[in-house]
């Protein structure tokens, strides 16, 4: 949604939050961790291919597979 109202810094910052998140995975139960690299790929990935941020899409996989 925040996308189609072009609110680019506001998706950005989410982002940026995903891949911290995703940082930080060694600290989280193995349920929440599938969860968060889930959620990342199947959302933040098509948003980022979406609005054509080609380096944060890479980053987002990298971090997923890490």
């Amino acid at each position: 949604m925040l996308v189609r109202q072009k609110r680019y810094d506001t998706v950005l910052i989410k982002f940026f939050d995903k891949m911290h998140n995703l940082q930080t995975l060694g600290a989280k139960s193995p349920e929440k961790m599938r969860k968060v690299i889930e959620e990342s790929l199947i959302s933040f990935v098509k948003i980022a291919m979406y609005i054509e941020a080609h380096e944060i899409k890479q980053q987002l996989i990298k971090l997923c597979y890490k």
